[in-house]
């Protein structure tokens, strides 16, 4: 429904695919949609919980993430910037793609070999892609290289970016990971400056 592209990556090939034109509104449903397993945090204790995704009633109260790190965290202060203030960014959504060869529905693209820490089970530098647009992957949707500062970050009045990893079973990255038994999507995103303090959604101050 938003219209996808191909982007190009450097060299030969295709990069991935690139939706664009997500309100923020949309990106914070997207983010309450995710089903972690041993995540399920109890967001009453949190201010204004009525912009939180509820609590699943079918499994125990559970927080595996940091705030900054919870994608429901992450949609309640787009859903909070959004209606608060008329300046809340678009998003682009990227499906990069990768070298090794999807298997099977749903996933119909070339997946990422990219490295998944077998301790904590995190992506391994999200945004450290060679071959795409700029060679990283801030710049997967083409803001040019002075709308993004060093550290990866979106200044004010650029679209923000949403990039789905879908990382192949069978990866390891440089080394670094392990091979698992499915295959693993993750979710990264920038969100452009400007917007009201993360504070406002997420007390830090809170650690139930």
């Amino acid at each position: 429904s938003h219209g996808g592209k191909p982007v190009s990556a450097h060299g030969s090939g295709l990069g991935g695919i690139l939706f664009s034109g997500w309100s923020a509104s949309e990106i914070a449903d997207l983010l309450d949609g995710l089903l972690l397993t041993g995540h399920n945090p109890d967001h009453s204790v949190f201010p204004s919980p009525e912009l939180y995704r509820p609590t699943s009633s079918d499994r125990p109260a559970a927080r595996m993430l940091e705030l900054a790190q919870d994608p429901y965290a992450v949609a309640a202060y787009l859903r909070y910037w959004a209606e608060s203030r008329h300046d809340a960014p678009e998003f682009n959504l990227a499906l990069p793609y990768g070298p090794l060869k999807a298997e099977a529905a749903p996933f119909s693209h070339p997946m990422l070999d990219m490295a998944i820490s077998a301790g904590t089970h995190r992506l391994l530098a999200p945004w450290d892609r060679d071959g795409y647009v700029e060679g990283a992957m801030p710049f997967f949707d083409g803001p040019g290289r002075d709308f993004v500062d060093a550290a990866g970050q979106r200044m004010a009045g650029v679209p923000g970016l949403v990039v789905l990893y879908v990382v192949h079973k069978d990866a390891v990255g440089s080394g670094a990971g392990m091979p698992r038994k499915f295959h693993t999507p993750a979710i990264g995103i920038s969100i452009p400056a400007g917007g009201p303090p993360f504070q406002v959604a997420a007390n830090y101050e809170i650690d139930a």
